[in-house]
């Protein structure tokens, strides 16, 4: 895929501007990916649950902002390719003013 600019997965404000009803699971791992899910031979991350108990697959995403609720991030040993694009998590307030932020830097471990 070409590079298409900052894309975010926006999961804090849900369907009709409703809050998602719970927390998120995003799996960074090639193995949460079927063969169904790929498309031209890219493998997306997966949004096992978005809030409301569906599944998403996430294309060239930039940023994922997560819910208030409590989600969960999983990330594979395998994640090396899918972690490419992605350069933040942005993980919500959890009901507070407090937010947390994940960067991600590449690195490669040897």
């Amino acid at each position: 895929m070409e590079a298409d600019g900052a894309d975010t997965a926006d999961y804090s404000i849900g369907d009709l501007q409703l809050s998602p009803t719970h927390g998120v699971t995003v799996e960074i791992s090639s193995t949460a990916a079927s063969g169904a899910d790929t498309i031209d031979g890219v493998t997306p991350i997966i949004v096992s649950d978005d809030g409301y108990g569906y599944r998403d697959r996430l294309f060239s995403i930039e940023k994922i902002k997560l819910t208030d609720h409590a989600d969960t991030v999983l990330v594979g040993p395998d994640s090396d390719v899918l972690l490419k694009s992605l350069q933040e998590i942005d993980a919500g307030g959890n009901g507070s003013d407090e937010k947390t932020f994940l960067i991600f830097r590449r690195s490669t471990v040897r």
